[in-house]
C-alpha cells in the first residue's frame, strides 16, 4: 500500500464516529480474572495437576466454523489475544486462520484506561500522527535539493526529520485471526467494546487494511482503538502496562513469530511498577475496589451467559447494563485517583518513559 494511501485510511478511521469510555470495567475485570486463572494454572503445574483444559472460563465457547457457522470476520489482535494461552485458551476462540501481519499507518499504545496502580494501561491502536507520517514519506524528497539553497534552516529541518524518526513508533505488528461473527461478538465483549453501530463501549471497533508477512493485503480488517473521551482523561500522559500484561504480548508475538525487530522493540517497553509505600498501598486499596465494585457484575453477566449462550453477547439487555454500570464505577476509580495520586504518588505512568529512552505521549 502506497504511503498516501495509509495515511488516509488511517486520516478516515481516527475520524469516524468512536464510542464513549463505557466498557472499561468489563476489560479491567476480564484481565482481573485472566490473572487469577494464570495464578491457578501455576498451582497446578506444581501440584501435576495442570491439564489444557484448565481453565475458570465461566461462559460457553462461542461457536466456531466447526459449528457450520462461516468464518468471514478478520480480527487484528495486538494485545494480549495474540496469545494463545488467552485467546484459544481462557477465551476458548478457535480461529479458523492465524496470520502474522503489521497495520501499516498504526502504531501500538498503551492509552486504554486500566487499574491504577495495578493494571494502568492495556493496549490500542492509534494512527501514526500525519505530521511523522508526512515527515517519514517525505524525507527525501524535502532534503534533496534543500541543503544547498537553505543553508542552516535545511540542516535545523533535516536534524527535526531525524528526531522524529527516532521518536516515531513502528507500525503496529500483530495476528490476522480470521473468526466467525459469534466469536466476533465475543471478543467485543470480552474486550469491553460494543457492536460498531453502537456508542457505548470502551473501545471504538474501526476497519482497516493488514499486510501479511507474505505481502498479502487484506481488506476490511476489524481492530480496536480508543475513544477521544479516554484519551482525554490521560491528559497527555500514557499509562504503562503492568508487567504480566506486557509479558502476555510479549510471549503472543513470539508464538507467531512477529518479525525480530518488533519483538526487540516489545522487549524495550517499561512496565508499570510500585515503587513506594504510598503507591504499594494503592495498588491493594484498588484491587479492594474492583473486585467489590465491577467484578461482581461482570461476573454475573458472564455465569448468565452460560445460559444463554453467546448469540446476543455485546448487544443484549444484560451487556448493556453491564456497561452502563461498569463506565460510572470506572468513572468514579479514576477520580479517585485523581484525588488520592498527591498522596499516594501516580498509578499510572509514575513519570516514567515507556521504552526507557523518551515519554511516548
Amino acid at each position: 500500500m502506497e504511503p498516501r494511501n495509509r495515511r488516509a485510511a488511517a486520516s478516515a478511521a481516527a475520524s469516524a464516529p468512536t464510542s464513549s469510555c463505557a466498557g472499561g470495567g468489563s476489560r479491567l475485570a476480564e484481565e482481573l480474572v485472566g490473572e487469577v486463572e494464570e495464578r491457578v494454572e501455576q498451582l497446578e503445574k506444581c501440584t501435576g495437576l495442570w491439564s489444557k483444559q484448565a481453565e475458570a472460563h465461566l461462559g460457553p465457547a462461542p461457536a466456531s466454523e466447526a459449528s457450520g457457522e462461516a468464518a468471514n470476520v478478520w480480527y487484528f489482535a495486538y494485545g494480549s489475544n495474540m496469545n494463545k494461552k488467552v485467546f484459544s485458551g481462557r477465551r476458548m476462540i478457535q480461529p479458523a486462520e492465524s496470520l502474522p501481519a503489521v497495520l501499516q499507518g498504526w502504531q501500538l499504545t498503551f492509552s486504554q484506561l486500566g487499574l491504577p496502580y495495578a493494571e494502568p494501561g492495556f493496549a490500542a491502536v492509534e494512527p501514526q500522527p500525519e505530521a511523522l507520517a508526512a515527515d517519514a514519506a517525505n524525507g527525501s524528497s524535502s532534503s534533496g535539493g534543500g541543503h544547498g539553497s537553505s543553508g542552516n534552516g535545511s540542516e535545523s529541518n533535516g536534524a527535526s526529520r531525524a528526531q522524529h524518526a527516532q521518536r516515531r513508533r513502528p507500525d503496529v505488528h500483530g495476528v490476522l485471526h480470521r473468526i466467525t461473527p459469534s466469536q466476533w461478538c465475543y471478543v467485543l465483549e470480552t474486550e469491553g467494546a460494543s457492536q460498531e453501530d453502537s456508542e457505548d463501549g470502551g473501545y471504538a471497533v474501526v476497519t482497516a487494511t493488514a499486510v501479511t508477512y507474505d505481502g498479502k493485503e487484506v481488506q476490511g480488517v476489524k481492530t480496536l482503538t480508543v475513544p477521544a473521551r479516554i484519551k482525554q482523561r490521560l491528559q497527555g500522559q500514557e499509562a504503562l502496562p503492568s508487567r504480566r500484561y506486557l509479558t502476555l504480548i510479549r510471549e503472543g508475538a513470539a508464538d507467531y513469530g512477529l518479525h525480530p525487530e518488533y519483538q526487540a522493540w516489545l522487549a524495550g517497553l517499561r512496565h508499570y511498577q510500585a515503587e513506594t509505600a504510598g503507591q504499594k498501598v494503592g495498588g491493594v486499596l484498588f484491587k479492594l475496589i474492583a473486585l467489590a465494585a465491577i467484578f461482581p457484575v461482570w461476573g454475573s453477566v458472564r455465569l448468565l451467559r452460560k445460559v444463554t449462550g453467546m448469540q446476543a453477547a455485546s448487544n443484549d439487555a444484560a451487556s448493556r447494563f453491564m456497561r452502563a454500570y461498569t463506565a460510572r464505577a470506572f468513572t468514579a476509580v479514576h477520580g479517585l485517583h485523581a484525588v488520592l495520586r498527591p498522596a499516594l504518588g501516580c498509578g499510572m505512568s509514575g513519570g516514567k518513559a515507556v521504552d526507557g529512552a523518551h515519554p511516548l505521549h
